[in-house]
């Protein structure tokens, strides 16, 4: 059980470090290396089944496509993510990646 946590903790670590990475990536206008810290966040996020991070990695991809003015690549993973949040009943972040969505 310990091993497990752990395991999980270390990935959550992973996909914020990686997340971050892709941040940075972003505000600097660096596409490519934003879009692969991104989809390895996103890789790890399916990997160990967590949804929300999944959402969030679908949103951030959706604003990096935005920024890209790749609109219906941006879209996409926009709805992408709505769809994890509206099935797992979170209004919250839901209305965050709606008005991502809405730019």
């Amino acid at each position: 059980m310990i091993h497990s946590k752990f395991f999980h903790c270390k990935n959550i670590f992973k996909i914020l470090l990686l997340s971050n990475i892709g941040d940075v990536n972003r505000s600097a206008k660096r596409w490519a290396a934003a879009t692969q810290a991104y989809q390895q966040a996103l890789a790890i996020s399916r990997t160990i089944g967590d949804r929300v991070a999944e959402a969030w990695r679908l949103n951030e991809l959706g604003l990096l496509a935005e920024d890209c003015q790749e609109w219906e690549d941006a879209l996409s993973w926009f709805d992408q993510a709505l769809a994890i949040f509206e099935e797992l009943n979170q209004p919250a972040n839901q209305a965050v990646v709606e008005r991502n969505r809405a730019n």
